[in-house]
């Protein structure tokens, strides 16, 4: 009895199978091809693999709609936005995922903004509805959303304006100033090299001196004013 071959089927003919998505429960589906060789069905799914991204799919899930949004821009977005897109819709969007795409309304997105800013800051629900309503866009341009999102946060604390950013610049200098090395000002604050890094604290030495001398300048200029 001839040893049988690897996916093949009763009938003779071989069958692969090709990963199509995941679901919102994580679960993973796969398409299927069959033909009477392996090279014919590799070439059958090497066809439809080449066509995936061109052709809209008849019916599928938001979440899915949100998945393929993230794989087609894969190439073009930096790996680290790629994983902060993953983890919002990971976290954010599994139970308003599961509404078909050609069954959602604004009534549900609406519902799903204000549920989840009662946990996060309106900066990040802003990016959660860009990153949904860019899936829409895409996979479902007739689809005309209309929502309220929540305001901008009102300045409460009477500081002056300043950018998060810009703390670790400062912190890169002092450090620095202080005598710590580059290698550890490189690993608190992240940079890809030291060059970046060196540029940075250069720059707000610059600054800070410019600054001090300002400063001198006046303490000089008032005791000419004022002689002791």
């Amino acid at each position: 009895m001839p040893k049988k071959k690897k996916n093949e089927l009763p009938s003779g003919n071989i069958r692969i199978q090709v990963y199509d998505y995941t679901d919102v429960d994580g679960k993973k589906h796969y398409k299927s091809f069959t033909a009477p060789t392996r090279q014919e069905a590799k070439y059958l799914a090497a066809q439809w693999k080449a066509g995936k991204a061109e052709k809209k799919p008849t019916r599928i899930t938001l979440y899915e709609a949100v998945t393929r949004y993230i794989e087609a821009k894969e190439g073009v977005l930096s790996p680290s936005t790629i994983r902060e897109y993953m983890g919002m819709q990971e976290r954010r969007m599994k139970e308003i995922g599961r509404i078909w795409l050609d069954e959602l309304n604004s009534t549900d997105v609406q519902v799903w903004i204000s549920s989840v800013s009662k946990e996060l800051s309106p900066k990040s629900v802003r990016n959660l509805y860009g990153l949904l309503s860019a899936a829409v866009e895409m996979f479902a341009p007739d689809l005309r959303l209309k929502v309220t999102l929540p305001e901008k946060t009102i300045t409460k604390a009477n500081l002056p304006h300043f950018r998060f950013h810009d703390l670790r610049h400062y912190a890169a200098s002092i450090m620095h100033a202080i005598g710590i090395p580059d290698q550890y000002i490189l690993q608190q604050g992240g940079w890809a090299s030291d060059n970046i890094m060196k540029s940075v604290y250069r720059n707000m030495i610059d600054i800070e001196t410019v600054r001090q001398n300002k400063k001198i300048n006046e303490h000089f200029q008032k005791m000419a004013h004022n002689p002791v």
